[in-house]
């Protein structure tokens, strides 16, 4: 799997901008994280989007445009994730940089160009299943090894490892969750983020009051048939993200009585610090909120 990712990967040279060690440019934080440790010592990663901040309104500053153009593995997530960014990330990456979009499977990689599939009109959320995730881990070691040949097996033990770990999350998951009856495995969001999350874990994504993103104010039409779906199927939790407003869904709470939690489609530095932690909260939340 690793080789044929690679293969498939944009051009590279071994030679890195400024020499030295890798420099990897993610476009956010939960990809940095699995490239650092798929990286370890052997390559030096950075993040684009800081930690926290969400992607949809993220204006980079002047100094991205440097940061991007020292990087020789640019990883993206894909499905048109990075937007506008994608437009910076491509006029100023350097000569012989690789481009890779960590989210998309290898049979996608076979239909379409690695721009092609950044640009993609898709959901982007692929992370939040953990089982999904593993293919992110794959992807980036096979970018950073067909990047710096020399620490190929290190890589590929790391990557190893990590998907290791990442099934092992999933298994937990769906061991908390199984706590949640059938009956009630019902999410109301803000934004229409957990699909992937849904389906994999066993839940109906009942509603998302921004299903067009986070560019957009929900109308009022929108929040009435939000408020009326909550009480006519008895929900008994609505869930937010930190990184946006949160009034809306605090009066469908207000008009419904349902409770307000948080679910995190990022990790939010000071509350869950990592992907894991990110998973885990999430699969508690979802279990204080819907269970009886």
């Amino acid at each position: 799997m690793l080789a044929s990712l690679a293969l498939l990967l944009t051009a590279c040279s071994e030679d890195q901008p400024g020499g030295g060690r890798p420099r990897v440019l993610a476009t956010t934080s939960v990809i940095a994280g699995f490239a650092k440790a798929i990286a370890a010592d052997d390559a030096t990663v950075v993040t684009l989007v800081p930690a926290g901040v969400d992607i949809h309104a993220y204006d980079p500053p002047v100094s991205a445009a440097r940061e991007i153009a020292r990087a020789g593995v640019l990883l993206v997530n894909g499905c048109n994730l990075e937007q506008n960014l994608l437009d910076a990330i491509l006029l100023n990456r350097g000569d012989g940089s690789l481009l890779a979009a960590v989210s998309a499977t290898a049979d996608e990689l076979q239909r379409e160009s690695v721009e092609g599939v950044a640009r993609a009109t898709c959901d982007p959320h692929r992370w939040l299943d953990a089982a999904r995730a593993m293919q992110y881990a794959l992807a980036i070691g096979a970018a950073l090894a067909a990047a710096d040949p020399a620490h190929s097996a290190g890589y590929a033990e790391r990557t190893r490892a990590l998907v290791q770990e990442l099934a092992a999350l999933d298994a937990e998951l769906r061991q908390t969750l199984d706590a949640v009856p059938a009956e009630r495995r019902r999410i109301v969001v803000f934004h229409d983020a957990f699909a992937y999350f849904a389906a994999s874990y066993g839940f109906e994504l009942s509603a998302s009051v921004l299903p067009s993103g986070s560019g957009q104010d929900p109308s009022a039409g929108a929040v009435a048939d939000v408020v009326e779906l909550v009480r006519r199927s008895a929900v008994p939790a609505v869930f937010h993200e930190p990184q946006f407003p949160s009034r809306v869904l605090e009066l469908v709470a207000e008009e419904t009585g349902a409770r307000m939690l948080v679910l995190y489609s990022i990790p939010i530095p000071g509350q869950v610090d990592s992907y894991a932690e990110m998973m885990r909260a999430n699969a508690r939340a979802l279990v204080d909120g819907l269970a009886p």
